[in-house]
């Protein structure tokens, strides 16, 4: 089962979330779009997204961080919040 860590963006009808889970002994992180059901009130993943073990996050957050500053600072400035909720994230 995934543990909800945190929503990286939410429109009402779709989501990005950042999700925990353990596979033979591994944990492994979840960035995965979810669809909101609203008969059954509940979020469910969809097969967009990427799974990663969890000992690869240093690696991931430095690789992003390097495509942040390649971007340069518009890009930074459009996107500021969720690359707050990322770096959050990883506290």
């Amino acid at each position: 089962m995934n543990k909800k860590i945190a929503v990286l963006g939410d429109n009402g009808y779709k989501s990005l979330m950042a999700t925990m889970s353990e596979f033979q002994g591994t944990t492994y992180i979840h960035l995965r779009e979810y669809l909101f059901d609203e008969d059954g009130g509940i979020d469910f993943p969809t097969k967009k997204g990427y799974a990663f073990p969890a000992d690869h996050l240093d690696t991931i957050i430095a690789g992003l961080t390097e495509l942040s500053n390649y971007l340069g600072d518009s890009f930074r400035n459009r996107y500021s919040k969720q690359l707050d909720l990322f770096y959050d994230f990883n506290s």
